[in-house]
């Protein structure tokens, strides 16, 4: 059984969606960073690690950061290469 033609299909109706919500996300931090002033603190800290290595950004990525409530230890597996 072929399962290409499925599979590009799925692909195709999803991809658009994923990039507009990553692109979403991207402006809901720089918005939350640079504008209303909530820069990543306290169990959050992971947060700018994830961010800065998906979209290549330079938000402020303490290291070490804290575990927070749905990843933890980003400074380790996300940090910018020193």
């Amino acid at each position: 059984m072929d399962v290409s033609g499925p599979v590009a299909r799925f692909l195709t109706s999803v991809s658009p969606r994923v990039l507009t919500r990553l692109r979403l996300g991207l402006r809901a931090f720089e918005w939350l960073h640079e504008h209303a002033g909530f820069p990543a603190q306290g169990d959050d800290t992971w947060i700018p690690h994830v961010v800065n290595r998906a979209y290549g950004t330079r938000f402020p990525a303490p290291i070490p950061s804290q575990p927070g409530k749905a990843m933890g230890f980003a400074d380790w597996t996300h940090a910018a290469p020193r």
